[in-house]
């Protein structure tokens, strides 16, 4: 599972940096850029949704955190596209992901990790 992630976040990168103004792209860009937009935003949102457990290490750190952090990064940047469908798959993901962070937070300060 994490191969997958790596591999595609490594060729993503290749192609289009994590610096990329996709608001603007989207905007501007054809048919086919809009869908590949599309396209990134329900795969990672549903990557990470389903596989962002498989990262955690048993001493609370994260592996490859470099690559998780710019598929957060990625995401961040299709957030900010002003597409209705684009922000229901966003908002779904950032939902799931905002309520892991705050059981997390609750088990470390009751002590259940």
């Amino acid at each position: 599972m994490q191969a997958l992630l790596l591999n595609f976040i490594t060729s993503l990168s290749g192609i289009l940096p994590s610096s990329t103004n996709l608001r603007k792209a989207y905007e501007d860009g054809s048919d086919e850029d809009c869908l590949f937009v599309s396209r990134l935003a329900l795969f990672l949102g549903t990557y990470l949704k389903s596989f962002l457990v498989f990262f955690d290490l048993p001493d609370g750190s994260l592996a490859h955190e470099r690559f998780v952090l710019e598929s957060l990064v990625y995401l961040i940047r299709v957030s900010e596209v002003d597409d209705e469908e684009i922000f229901k798959t966003c908002l779904e993901f950032w939902s799931h992901f905002a309520k892991e962070l705050y059981n997390a937070d609750v088990a470390f300060k009751t002590g259940r990790l």
